[in-house]
């Protein structure tokens, strides 16, 4: 994997805003280069995207949540992708809403907050009033290096930390206990405040890196991604 900064590109011409961070798979696709010098990730390669601040009030802390937002998108948006890697035993489907090792991870990475710690739970609150409300287009970490980490526990495993708004979660028959289902379960928030020591940050590094480890990466058809649809001339004819 390597670090950059740029655009999220899919197939179909769909284009993110510039992103601080690109954390992508190396060995799926060339990176695309315009005349302007500027670089594109296909989505498909792209197994995370990061936004860097200085000090954010609770208007931009929204703000660059409902950025990541709309990044997280493009990969849900992808139609049967072909899978270069899955970290599932089982034939992989592709389900970004039910299975959150087939999602690009986002995150936010700021020297502090502007704004009092409490009123934190009011901004997750007003940008889970859009696209936010699905749990599997949340953001995965806010590090806020004076102030603390923001991720997600599991409740149902006392507590365990957890890298992902949501968790896939087997349904099972309740006569026969076969598994019916697969579906996505959401988790809750925790705030790791810190303290004198830096441990979140430890936390935050250890946590990214697990998680980027276990991701599926997918393949890209380059050739939609080349393609230059006003350079075709089509003709259409019919034969006897």
């Amino acid at each position: 994997m390597a670090v950059d900064t740029g655009f999220v590109v899919t197939s179909d011409k769909k284009i993110s805003t510039q992103c601080d961070l690109v954390i992508y798979d190396t060995g799926v696709a060339p990176t695309l280069e315009n005349a302007f010098r500027k670089r594109f990730y296909p989505v498909e390669v792209v197994c995370a995207v990061g936004e860097v601040k200085s000090v954010l009030d609770r208007r931009e802390l929204r703000e660059s949540l409902e950025k990541l937002v709309q990044v997280k998108k493009l990969k849900q948006s992808m139609q049967s992708p072909e899978f270069l890697r899955a970290s599932r035993d089982k034939a992989p489907v592709f389900r970004p809403d039910d299975d959150e090792l087939d999602q690009m991870m986002t995150f936010i990475v700021c020297e502090r907050f502007d704004f009092p710690l409490e009123k934190l739970p009011a901004v997750l609150r007003g940008y889970s009033l859009g696209d936010g409300r699905t749990p599997a287009l949340r953001h995965n970490f806010i590090l806020s290096l004076e102030d603390g980490l923001l991720s997600y526990v599991q409740p149902k495993y006392d507590n365990i930390l957890c890298q992902f708004p949501i968790r896939s979660t087997e349904v099972e028959d309740s006569e026969t206990g076969d598994v019916i289902r697969i579906e996505g379960r959401k988790t809750k928030n925790r705030f790791i405040q810190c303290a004198s020591s830096d441990e979140h940050l430890r936390i935050f590094v250890s946590m990214l890196h697990s998680a980027l480890c276990k991701l599926s990466v997918f393949i890209p058809d380059m050739a939609r991604y080349l393609s230059i649809e006003q350079d075709l001339v089509l003709h259409d004819f019919e034969t006897q």
